[in-house]
């Protein structure tokens, strides 16, 4: 089967190898000759027109000075033929007039091809469609909004952190790109989204819950995290005015903004004109008047006295005496009975709003807080106008969401696409690509368990390797050639001990029989004591009984039974007996045929063949004529006229007569 050598760009050089073998043992190489770069023949789309042109083909014999291997280089640059090569065509190759072991040899040696039609290279080189193409309609329209199908983008089609900051344009996410629950934590990476990539006004109540828009089912459960917005990415100005109002909050929203507002700390709220920093100045006013009273006071106005000693003289004043008019403190005192903290703070927390709605009041404030709404129960876009966050969350990241959708199909398409014209399964090659876990089980299994970087790197054992190179070399002069080195070993003496004591040791545990043992053993065996058959076939070593095992009598013994064999018992198709009888009726027909006429005969045409072989022989070129002379070399024997033929292409011989 002559091999395809593959599909090459134009211009490529191709590589062509070319083995010889010998023609009695196809397992042995042998080298070729007359085999040089004008014999190379290459046809173009199985047609007989042929190159036949040494420019661009070189042909190496024995590449490398190794016999039976050469190696054909094709250089398809080489436009010597001009539109030879040429893109869309087959070619097939062959050599033509080799020797290889005596014999001519004309043989296909390959094919290959220049980007075929409806191959990869020339789908992925292709004006239309290919990769060039591609990148040209990529690098000028981009990937529009178009190119891809509602619901293009699933959670399933996006890996976990594959959407970065960098991988999002400005103002890129519409709202109708982005399928239902297709956006979750896992597919946003940290910080992902950052201000840039939000217009003003972008989310708005209208682009949240708008028809078709970003509604709530295309945010999935505990999608959008701490860690998906960046600092500060909501500003002021990507909330419009109004989106948030009293409807968009919940009914338990209130309950904890005065929760908050009641437990904040007033030490965190004291700028000045704040309402914080006016409870913290009633406070210490307060304060101030609990104890400064006394320095102000007095029973006839205004005094000096200090404030303890006002205090002291309100409560000494005795209740009895000159205090007890009707209606008098000192009879509301003596009468009065203190309420219990839970009826002070019962009495507070009861108290109709209605009764405290002064402007700026805690009332009012409260009056106004428990009107508000939730905000997340408020529909979107609704009646959120233009630049409002409900406008924005209800229309835009919809839109964007959509256009991301077909953008991705658009891309999907044309992936598929690629990979049905270029014949390719990536999912296949994919398939057999070794994981890291797989090449780092590997790279252990070379390692080993002792593996060391410090002494067992490539780089160590190569340097091993140089050493035990020069080791062996130095070994190698020591020993010498046949091992002439090795002639000047000293013995030791010592040795001697040592080697007895082995010996020693191997014949005590193998026990060999002795001397003496093997005398005694020997002479209580005779004829008689080995029983009829004892000596069996399988008894017996190969070539154990030789020649020199046998006596002269018993030798002759053998021919005598041969030679005296009776020819009839051994007629037996194929044996030596019937090949002997054979023989022996051939012989005796001898003896009656014309022996003499038909010996004649053939030593008639053993000559003819001796005198072509060795007389002299002319032939003129002119005609062909041919003229076999005697022994002597002048006296004509045989004349043959126009005997050789040759019209450039078979050299024709006719019959001597």
């Amino acid at each position: 089967m002559v091999p395809y050598y593959g599909d090459y760009a134009a211009n490529a050089t191709v590589y062509i190898p070319i083995n010889t073998f010998d023609s009695n043992d196809p397992a042995a190489s042998v080298t070729v000759t007359n085999l040089v770069n004008t014999d190379v023949h290459i046809h173009k789309d199985g047609g007989t027109t042929q190159r036949n042109n040494a420019a661009g083909i070189t042909m190496t014999v024995d590449f490398d000075s190794i016999t039976g291997n050469h190696l054909l280089i094709i250089d398809t640059s080489d436009n010597t033929v001009a539109d030879f090569w040429e893109a869309g065509h087959e070619y097939q190759v062959r050599i033509e007039g080799a020797t290889v072991d005596g014999g001519t040899i004309n043989a296909w040696v390959g094919s290959f091809s220049i980007e075929r039609a409806g191959g990869a290279l020339a789908l992925i080189k292709s004006a239309t469609y290919g990769l060039s193409a591609l990148k040209t309609l990529l690098d000028t329209t981009g990937i529009k909004v178009a190119s891809f199908a509602d619901n293009a983008i699933t959670a399933a089609s996006i890996n976990a952190d594959a959407i970065t900051n960098a991988k999002i344009a400005d103002n890129a996410i519409a709202a109708e790109n982005l399928a239902a629950d297709c956006i979750t934590s896992a597919k946003i990476a940290d910080n992902a989204f950052a201000n840039e990539h939000f217009a003003d006004g972008a989310l708005t109540s209208t682009e949240i819950t708008s028809a078709g828009g970003c509604v709530v089912a295309s945010i999935a459960n505990n999608a959008i995290t701490a860690n998906a917005i960046n600092n500060d990415a909501i500003t002021a100005a990507k909330i419009a005015n109004g989106a948030i109002d009293a409807a968009t909050f919940a009914a338990d929203v209130s309950a904890k903004i005065a929760t908050d507002v009641w437990n904040a700390a007033t030490a965190s709220y004291g700028g000045a004109g704040t309402y914080g920093q006016a409870v913290e100045d009633t406070l210490a006013d307060t304060n101030e008047l609990q104890t400064n009273q006394g320095n102000w006071l007095t029973a006839t106005g205004f005094s000096t006295h200090s404030a303890a000693d006002v205090a002291d003289a309100v409560w000494d004043e005795v209740l009895h005496t000159a205090h007890e008019e009707a209606g008098s403190a000192s009879v509301l005192l003596q009468g009065a009975t203190a309420p219990s903290a839970a009826d002070v703070a019962d009495a507070v927390w009861n108290e109709t709003l209605a009764d405290h709605l002064g402007a700026g009041s805690t009332g009012n404030a409260l009056n106004a807080a428990g009107s508000a709404g939730d905000p997340w129960a408020t529909a979107l876009p609704g009646s959120y106008g233009a630049g409002t966050a409900g406008l924005l969350l209800g229309t835009t990241i919809p839109n964007a969401i959509t256009t991301i959708d077909n953008e991705i199909a658009v891309i999907d398409g044309i992936v598929d696409d690629i990979l049905v014209d270029t014949g390719t399964t990536l999912n296949t090659l994919i398939a057999d690509i070794p994981t890291n876990a797989e090449l780092a089980s590997a790279f252990t299994e070379i390692k080993g368990a002792t593996w060391s970087a410090a002494t067992d790197t490539l780089e160590h054992i190569r340097d091993k390797e140089t050493d035990i190179e020069t080791d062996t070399q130095d070994l190698q002069t020591q020993v010498g050639v046949d091992g002439a080195g090795l002639t000047a070993l000293p013995w030791n003496a010592a040795w001697d001990a040592e080697v007895q004591s082995e010996c020693t040791d191997a014949l005590n545990a193998y026990d060999p029989p002795t001397k003496a043992e093997l005398d005694t053993a020997q002479g209580a065996v005779t004829v008689a004591s080995i029983a009829n058959g004892a000596i069996t076939a399988a008894a017996i070593a190969t070539d154990a009984i030789d020649a020199d095992a046998l006596a002269a009598t018993g030798l002759s013994e053998i021919a005598d039974a041969v030679w005296d064999e009776a020819i009839a018992d051994h007629v037996g198709a194929g044996s030596t007996g019937k090949a002997a009888t054979d023989i022996l009726a051939d012989t005796n027909e001898l003896q009656t045929d014309d022996t003499p006429a038909a010996l004649a005969a053939v030593k008639t045409v053993v000559d003819l063949i001796e005198d072509i072989i060795r007389n002299k022989m002319e032939i003129t070129d002119a005609n062909g004529n041919l003229v076999l002379y005697e022994d002597d070399g002048t006296t004509p024997k045989y004349s043959v006229n126009a005997c050789v033929t040759d019209d450039a292409t078979t050299t024709i011989r006719k019959r001597l007569e």
